[in-house]
């Protein structure tokens, strides 16, 4: 491995630009929110860096080194620092890079040096963590043993004020299909050959982002595959309808049943309640009102 730069964000923002990081790694799987076109705008300069550090990402980064003496003191391990806003580089493949928090020392069942993946995690991401650190963490670490020549990574999470943590082994045929997905991916960035938009949410803010506005007066032919897209569109939207339909049958024949119950009973423990909700007034554009919202929840 390579050490490519250190200690500084702005050189560590540019250099990550040049190939993937560890974090990128999840969106080529499928195992992030983001979608591949986002990430590929990002690469390509065609929309800015999601890298923006929030007030979460600052506190993450003043809690790590904590969590990592925490860590070290519960585990017996020797966590070996590396400096803020590393970026290490593969000799084998150059464009794949990882940033790690701390490498660690030999330790019982591992003869080889590893590493710590240190991650402060929110409380609604909690329960992603409930079983096992999440898939992106995992495959993010995977990576980071690729670049780095590691066989085993820590990933840690101090979740809910409690400290979890799981040790994962290098998977070499997983590591084989992601660099293969890596290097399509690269390809498409070096021929500025962009991948289809998906489902994601990412993917219609990126959209968004690059076309803002439309162009008045300018008209285009659509392609014969936007024949299928239209298709797709009005079966999709015709099912929603009828979706949306059964939907609410199901709910009035609740609501009758109910009558003036708050709450119903199902044989497999779950409840109906149907409750009167009042909405304040708002001035000058509605008057306060009163409706019975009907919810489902799910038996202990």
């Amino acid at each position: 491995m390579k050490l490519l730069t250190e200690g500084d964000r702005t050189k560590w923002l540019a250099t990550r630009r040049l190939g993937l990081g560890s974090s990128d790694a999840p969106v080529l799987v499928g195992a992030s929110r983001k979608s591949l076109l986002a990430l590929y705008a990002e690469k390509t300069g065609l929309v800015a860096d999601d890298t923006e550090e929030t007030e979460l990402m600052e506190a993450g980064l003043e809690l790590q080194p904590g969590i990592g003496r925490m860590f070290s003191r519960k585990t017996k391990r020797t966590l070996l620092d590396v400096a803020p806003w590393s970026v290490y580089q593969s000799e084998e493949t150059p464009f794949m890079l990882a940033s790690p928090d701390f490498f660690c020392e030999p330790v019982d069942g591992h003869a080889t040096p590893g590493g710590a993946e240190v991650k402060f995690v929110t409380f609604a991401q909690g329960d992603d963590w409930e079983e096992e650190p999440p898939l992106a963490a995992q495959v993010q670490v995977q990576q980071q043993m690729y670049v780095c020549h590691r066989e085993w990574w820590s990933v840690v999470g101090l979740v809910r004020g409690r400290m979890k943590y799981a040790d994962v082994d290098r998977d070499d045929r997983f590591l084989k299909a992601l660099l293969e997905l890596a290097r399509d991916f690269m390809r498409r960035v070096e021929l500025r050959d962009p991948p289809a938009p998906d489902a994601s949410e990412s993917a219609k803010q990126v959209l968004a982002e690059l076309f803002p506005q439309e162009a008045p007066g300018k008209v285009i032919p659509l392609p014969p595959d936007a024949m299928l897209w239209d298709a797709q569109y009005l079966e999709a939207d015709e099912a929603e309808k009828a979706a949306h339909a059964r939907k609410a049958e199901a709910q009035n024949q609740l609501r009758a049943f109910l009558g003036d119950a708050e709450r119903g009973m199902l044989l497999g423990g779950a409840t109906w309640t149907n409750k009167l909700k009042s909405v304040k007034a708002e001035e000058k554009l509605r008057a306060a009102y009163s409706y019975r919202d009907l919810r489902r929840q799910k038996g202990k």
